[in-house]
């Protein structure tokens, strides 16, 4: 006896008799029997009733039917004869396990009253209740592990009839239609699925065999030929008479089903069942109306669609559906059809199994294709306030992109005065796809008018990051941009009172094209503008005889603006 069983007396108050999980019904006359044995005799300690602590046992089983705390096992018919005649004390044998072990005990009990065996004792066993506690006891992973000789062995049976106990359960494990009067866990039927599809098995003494078992590959065979008779019949169709016969029947595909179902199939074509070929043809009909009504409402949603991108490009919205302007186009309209139709026809196919669905789908299509081809009063409200919405955005992503190359520019100017800009703006472009060599102005641009038109929405985005990303490793004073700051800045030759003070060539740079862009918002008079150009010339002509460098033009043009600089201040007019 192990130390988790116990022998002692128990109230049989204390004890729940669980019939609705035993493989046997309550005999009323045997326990009639039992109770005069027992009102003469007392309970008898030769026959403990076995019995679990409820506890140990799973709860959702037991708990929600009774708080006894003790679950019989084995002892069903002695234990209600003692209820029966209030008896105070009977003699108990407790144990301890798990809820595969109370299962066990339950079924293989009564192997001890079979006839074959020994029929001087207890209640004959039934040939019925035998075989039905033989299937309960296969759905425990320890008894269908076993080999069909061990268990007809244990079970005091032939071979045949645990081969075809076993099919019976392997097959409703295969199909995922295991019931039981008990429940099974995830982790359980996983376990059972496993042995299932292997082919070990174990013998009674422990070693290890490899049985013939009905392969996944024998299933698809035998699929794959059921098919293959199908089509070469002239009354029957297997996509529109069969799949939708295994689908009403099994609720599941053709090749869903198991071995067993797809010979009873088979063999209900084999002979033409009348009640099966009736049913096939109903269903059959349905099945070719159900797919000429969805095959018109695809063919109309995809005219549809097309009705729409034919006006977005035309409307100039966008330029193909892979732009983020399209989707954006498509997922807006959809909340103006959704207003007009009550969904958004243009969300998705439609896939349903009620031709009518499919019929009203089609209408409502064309009619919205209609709508679109016209130019309704919807579909024209929708065009305008998306062609508003993405002139906005194309003007917050221009000014975003300005925002970003005016801190770039300024801060590399700053942290290296006197560095090539050409150099440095050919850096920048070079190292991403999104620009071409020459697109990044080497002086702050002011104008979404001088944003790139050529880039789509999505490339300025990335040009933004670009130009954030270079910041940083200006900031971070990356060695690259180091090496473009020039060796030797000279003033210019042609001033030689100017080679002696210290210029910021790039800031004067930047400068000059900040003048530029106000000067050409200032509104100067005929005049005004008649001198600026002579200057202009003047300064062309000046420059005409020397061979100048781009720094040495920079120096003379910063001395020229700080002698108009002082000139206006003396005028009070630096402003």
């Amino acid at each position: 006896m192990s130390d988790k069983t116990q022998l002692r007396w128990e109230s049989p108050l204390d004890i729940y008799v669980p019939h609705e999980l035993n493989n046997r019904p309550l005999d009323t006359g045997y326990v009639e029997s039992l109770e005069d044995s027992m009102i003469t005799q007392g309970y008898l300690p030769t026959y403990p009733i076995i019995c679990y602590r409820r506890h140990a046992l799973p709860k959702a089983v037991f708990d929600e039917k009774t708080d006894a705390l003790y679950i019989c096992a084995a002892g069903f018919h002695r234990t209600t004869a003692a209820k029966n005649i209030n008896l105070d004390k009977v003699y108990v044998e407790l144990r301890s396990g798990t809820f595969e072990d109370y299962l066990e005990t339950l079924h293989t009990d009564n192997f001890q009253f079979d006839p074959s065996i020994d029929t001087s004792i207890g209640q004959i066993w039934t040939k019925t209740e035998k075989r039905k506690a033989c299937k309960q006891l296969l759905l425990l992973p320890k008894y269908f592990k076993l080999t069909n000789i061990a268990l007809a062995e244990l079970w005091h049976t032939s071979e045949a009839n645990v081969r075809r106990w076993r099919d019976e359960v392997a097959s409703s494990i295969d199909e995922g239609t295991l019931e039981a009067p008990f429940p099974i866990s995830e982790e359980w039927q996983s376990s059972l699925k496993e042995i299932l599809d292997s082919n070990v098995r174990e013998m009674a003494d422990g070693s290890v065999v490899k049985v013939r078992s009905k392969s996944k590959e024998d299933k698809w065979e035998f699929y794959w030929a059921l098919q293959k008779k199908v089509e070469n019949r002239e009354d029957l169709d297997w996509n529109t008479e069969i799949e939708p016969y295994c689908k009403h029947t099994y609720e599941k595909n053709a090749s869903d089903l198991s071995l067993k179902k797809l010979a009873e199939l088979d063999q209900l074509i084999a002979v033409h069942d009348p009640e099966f070929m009736k049913l096939c043809r109903s269903l059959g009909a349905e099945k070719r109306k159900l797919d000429a009504a969805r095959d018109a409402c695809h063919t109309a949603y995809r005219e549809t669609k097309k009705a729409f991108e034919t006006y977005v490009f035309g409307q100039d919205l966008a330029d193909s559906t892979y732009e983020d302007k399209y989707k954006t186009c498509l997922k807006n309209f959809g909340r103006a059809v959704s207003r007009t139709f009550g969904h958004n026809l243009l969300g998705s196919m439609l896939y349903t199994d009620e031709v009518s669905k499919y019929e009203n789908e089609t209408y409502q299509l064309q009619q919205l294709k209609t709508h679109i081809e016209s130019n309704d009063e919807y579909v024209q409200a929708f065009a305008q306030r998306q062609l508003k919405s993405q002139l906005k955005k194309r003007g917050e992503l221009g000014q975003a992109v300005i925002n970003a190359h005016y801190k770039m520019v300024t801060a590399v100017q700053e942290k290296y005065p006197g560095i090539d800009m050409e150099k440095f703006c050919f850096a920048v472009d070079a190292d991403t796809y999104w620009l071409e060599v020459g697109d990044t102005s080497t002086t702050p641009i002011h104008s979404i008018f001088d944003v790139p038109e050529n880039k789509s929405d999505g490339e300025l985005i990335r040009i933004r990051e670009h130009y954030e990303k270079m910041l940083e490793k200006i900031e971070a004073g990356a060695d690259w941009i180091a090496k473009l700051v020039l060796d030797e800045m000279k003033p210019s030759s042609a001033d030689n009172a100017f080679k002696t003070q210290a210029v910021d060539y790039g800031r004067i740079e930047s400068a000059l094209a900040i003048i530029e862009s106000e000067l050409a918002k200032h509104p100067w008079t005929d005049r005004e503008l008649e001198i600026i150009e002579s200057l202009s010339q003047q300064l062309i002509e000046w420059l005409k005889p020397y061979t100048l460098t781009r720094n040495d033009r920079l120096a003379i043009l910063g001395k020229l603006m700080w002698d108009m600089m002082a000139e206006l201040d003396a005028k009070d007019g630096a402003k």
